[in-house]
């Protein structure tokens, strides 16, 4: 077991923050469930810190499923099924070799007219694949786009077999277009003995693995990092279809402002409507006009110290609507993001990055592991990945 150093660091992010982060990131890189971690006093020996701030980081990690007090034994890695990122391509690595140069292919759903919505999270998946497969002495992915496809099912699982029956397949859906024919792809697969894995949407098919951005710690998250840096007064901002990421986080925030003893919970949520749904262009302007919109109405009577963003496109809206009334950010109202995208980067937005190439890295370390039939690590039908948190001048 790899020795766990902790040292933190003179930054505007509370000591109990950033042991907390510090733990969970060498929980899911070193330990597996059951491994005990050292105590409170020598972990605070360690950090130069109080015990009682050390407890505080664990009491947190206890609360979020990570760890498991055992009375009179002391502070346990717990069941693998409740940790966000089960490292599976480490374990891989660490564990089994590669036996052949397995064929994978990659299915996924890019549009031609949405270059700035999910091409770079496509982009990025696939790379990530590709980078990792050669490390570990394989050969690249085959890629199949099902966008142009007049008939996805019988077009794909053609494409699929042109070259012979590939080992195993990555499926990689929008979340918002194209999910019907992947769901069916994914039944043809298991019809034909196919090992198979989705990236980035939970698996509703028996013995299909799913790993998805753990959307509910993310948004937990940022509120705690809020409420430490004395935040009381916060709302979201986000859109009033919900989809089931949009959803995710903002039950995730009524419940994270309950357990933060922040007054108003789920009614410190402000959703309005997609311009141009439900066929509006899949681009990032009406997340900001979203928070345009919102801003108007929320700065033109501000009683939120801070406002969260449900993604960065509404954040930068709010920032664009703060500049609009006057209100300095972060000094009257801190903004904050989710997903670090691409295109707000020059906003200095403090936000959650989506943790792509880590989903990238388990989906492959899934199926590499069915591949070898490897039965020594549990896999559980879904997997959650812990977004990073990226402070910056907004908040």
């Amino acid at each position: 077991m790899r020795e766990l150093r902790l040292k933190v660091e003179a930054i505007p992010v509370a000591p109990y923050f950033q042991v907390k982060q510090m733990l969970l990131d060498h929980i899911v890189r070193n330990l597996a469930p059951g491994d005990r971690i050292p105590s409170e006093r020598i972990l605070a020996e360690q950090a130069g810190l109080a015990r009682a701030t050390l407890a505080k980081a664990i009491n947190h990690l206890v609360g979020e499923g990570v760890l498991v007090r055992m009375h009179g034994k002391g502070t346990f890695v717990a069941d693998t099924a409740r940790r966000e990122d089960q490292g599976y391509l480490r374990y891989f690595a660490d564990n089994v070799k590669l036996k052949r140069a397995f064929r994978i292919c990659i299915l996924y759903y890019q549009g031609a007219n949405n270059p700035e919505y999910r091409f770079l999270q496509s982009y990025m998946l696939l790379e990530a694949i590709d980078r990792n497969l050669k490390r570990l002495g394989g050969s690249s992915p085959i890629a199949i786009n099902l966008y142009d496809m007049k008939s996805p099912v019988d077009e794909c699982m053609a494409a699929l077999l042109a070259g012979g029956k590939p080992d195993g397949v990555i499926l990689a859906p929008d979340p918002v277009r194209g999910g019907e024919a992947f769901g069916q792809v994914v039944h043809e697969l298991q019809a034909r003995g196919i090992a198979a894995v989705i990236a980035n949407q939970k698996s509703s098919c028996e013995g299909v693995a799913g790993v998805v951005c753990d959307h509910a710690g993310g948004i937990r998250m940022m509120v705690e990092y809020l409420v430490q840096r004395k935040h009381r007064d916060i709302a979201l901002v986000a859109r009033d279809d919900q989809p089931e990421w949009v959803a995710e986080r903002i039950r995730s925030f009524a419940e994270a402002c309950v357990a933060n003893g922040i007054p108003g919970s789920a009614g410190n949520v402000i959703c309005r409507p997609v311009p141009g749904a439900p066929n509006y262009p899949q681009t990032q302007e009406p997340y900001l006009a979203i928070g345009r919109e919102a801003g108007a109405e929320i700065f033109a009577d501000l009683r939120y110290s801070a406002l969260l963003g449900v993604n960065d496109g509404v954040a930068v809206g709010l920032c664009q609507a703060a500049e609009k009334f006057g209100i300095a950010v972060p000094q009257r109202c801190a903004i904050t993001g989710f997903d670090d995208h691409y295109l707000f980067r020059d906003y200095n937005l403090t936000t959650l990055r989506y943790p792509i190439s880590e989903i990238a890295e388990n989906v492959l370390g899934i199926l590499l592991l069915r591949l070898h039939r490897d039965k020594t690590r549990r896999i559980p039908q879904v997997t959650k990945v812990m977004p990073e948190l990226i402070v910056r001048a907004s908040s």
